[in-house]
């Protein structure tokens, strides 16, 4: 049960490599993709310095030369391998021999915008085992890993990794002793230009309490947390890594050092510098320099306007068409320069994007798609009101641009508009425009007929009062809204509100005064009662100077109590 978990859990920080191939900080491993056909040489130097050694006695001073190289079979498959040669020196005392041999694995995978993830299988290969010497320079066996990691990084600023996993040694000194070790290890790198400083914290610890424990802690010690701080510095084609690690936890077993420091540094550990070189080969771009041109890719998503979910769909782009179909796509090798692409989803209208793709970086842009609306019909005659005949008319919807069209000789009309509520307009030279609120049902027909009025063709009523009396009668409020559906149907409509009084009503002052307190009374209740813009309404005063029937007779006089409405549109 140990060796299966170890096997599927493997992994620490307590590699016979600390700075091994496939890392992306100092002991972090990142899950980027690689570059086909990429080989990377390492160069590691490494110092570790302690006030004693574990046996109390002078100073300790631990050097490492780690080599190491790895090989991208892909973008997402990297073969590793490296070897450490070690070197301690305590109070006279030399000791050096090479480590063991680190064999590995990297595998990973695009997430979207959760980044990527991946996996690093690793074997440990020992080839020398030293038992007097300060550290254990070789485990003298076979051991297994496997580490877990992710990464995620933004178009810019950081880029973050993590790890999680375990780490399984077969060690025979003396007597066997089996240890599982769990490592779990975050880190931060912030680019600026060619310099990445990073930032990584790791920790590690046993997992296993059982017979083979107190072997364990004796040769081992506890379980050490260790800050690293770096920087990472492309310099003409070559990366240089440095920094400082800082061991925040001793390792003592009740107060006393392990038996071996083995890749551990022991309690009274404080610091180590480390210093670094890599040089990336790519050979597959040597070979195909001269046949294709240098190359970009284009990642992105594809999502709905309106709310922003990711949407499945497919992309062309360079003559090839890829699909997404959880609304996430990948295009390698695409030829630098603006692109024209291609975005097509069911349900949503296609659109074509230009993006421009740099060589050897990966672009990430986000494509936006408008659902595509269903279309309806409409249908009609346009015709005159008085006489019947057919006009020459346009007929448009006032609130989409484009939509438009003209009567045929026999005034009749057609428009295919996108479905749903719209708002149309007839107009004709000489006659009040109509507007209307319409629903268009998707592939369906509305047929919607028009008569139109000229100005001079409006007839409109009149509303009469008591004697001495502005006092809108309820009996008139069908009237007025008819005024105010005439108003609303003809958006051009204006109308002058003539005020008028009887002659016994009272002194020409107070006559004229009355007429237009009448006047005032009908605008305020097409305003405020029916919601008629106050603009298109005006008022005139008469007083009794314009009769329409005697003031002699009760009768006439209550004829010329009144309001009248007169078209102030005259020119459409």
């Amino acid at each position: 049960m140990r060796l299966f978990l170890a096997l599927l859990f493997s992994l620490g920080i307590v590699r016979a490599l600390p700075f091994h191939p496939a890392a992306g900080m100092r002991n972090t491993i990142d899950a980027f993709p690689g570059e086909k056909g990429k080989l990377s040489l390492y160069l590691l130097y490494s110092a570790l310095t302690m006030g004693e050694n574990p046996d109390g006695e002078g100073n300790y001073l631990s050097l490492d030369l780690i080599n190491g190289i790895s090989y991208d079979f892909s973008d997402n498959l990297s073969l590793c391998l490296g070897i450490p040669l070690k070197y301690d020196h305590a109070d006279g005392v030399r000791e050096k021999a090479p480590g063991n041999l680190e064999l590995g694995l990297k595998f990973t995978k695009a997430l979207g915008r959760m980044g990527y993830i991946g996996i690093y299988p690793s074997l440990y290969l020992s080839h020398k085992r030293v038992q007097d010497s300060l550290r254990v320079l070789s485990t003298g066996t076979q051991d297994l890993g496997l580490e877990f990691v992710w990464s995620i990084k933004g178009e810019r600023g950081p880029s973050l990794s993590a790890n999680f996993g375990f780490y399984n040694i077969f060690f025979r000194r003396g007597k066997t002793a089996a240890t599982d070790l769990a490592h779990l290890s975050a880190g931060i790198r912030y680019p600026l230009g060619t310099l990445s400083p990073f930032l990584e914290i790791s920790y590690d610890w046993f997992i296993f309490e059982d017979i083979y424990y107190k072997v364990d802690k004796k040769l081992y010690g506890g379980s050490p947390l260790r800050l690293n701080l770096g920087a990472d510095l492309n310099l003409r084609g070559i990366n240089i890594l440095g920094g400082i690690g800082l061991y925040v936890t001793g390792r003592t077993v009740d107060g006393t050092p392990p038996e071996s420091l083995y890749i551990f540094p022991s309690g009274n550990m404080k610091f180590e510098a480390f210093l670094g070189f890599r040089k990336d080969l790519n050979f597959t771009a040597r070979t195909e320099r001269k046949k294709t041109p240098k190359k970009g890719v284009l990642e992105g998503y594809i999502v709905d306007s309106a709310t922003g979910s990711l949407i499945s769909g497919e992309v062309t782009v360079d003559k090839r068409t890829f699909s997404a179909p959880e609304g996430y796509f990948r295009v390698e090798d695409l030829p630098v320069g603006p692109l024209e692409i291609r975005v097509s989803a069911e349900g949503y209208r296609d659109s074509t994007f230009t993006v421009k793709v740099t060589a050897g970086t990966t672009v990430t842009h986000d494509f936006k798609l408008v659902p595509e609306e269903k279309e309806g019909f409409i249908r009609g005659k346009v015709t005159s009101s008085k006489t019947g005949k057919p006009l020459a008319a346009r007929v448009m919807l006032v609130d989409l641009q484009g939509f438009i069209t003209a009567t045929d000789l026999e005034g009749n009309y057609f428009l295919q508009v996108p479905s749903g509520e719209h708002r149309i307009r007839v107009e004709s030279e000489g006659y009040l425009p109509i507007e209307r609120n319409i629903v268009v049902a998707a592939d369906s027909t509305l047929k919607l007929d028009f008569a139109l009025l000229k100005p001079s063709e409006l007839t409109l009523p009149v509303i009469y009062f008591d004697e001495r009396s502005y006092d809108v009668k309820a009996e008139y409020s069908r009237h007025l809204k008819q005024i105010a559906d005439l108003l609303k149907k003809y958006p051009q409509l204006k109308l002058e509100i003539c005020g008028h009084a009887s002659s016994r009503e009272g002194k020409r002052e107070y006559l004229d005064l009355l007429s237009k307190m009448r006047a005032e009374a009908v605008r305020d209740y097409l305003v405020e009662k029916l919601g008629i813009d106050s603009t298109r309404l005006s008022i005139r005063a008469y007083g009794m100077l314009r009769p329409v029937a005697p003031n002699s007779t009760p009768e006439g006089r209550k004829l010329n109590r009144r309001v009248e409405f007169r078209v102030l549109t005259r020119e459409i």
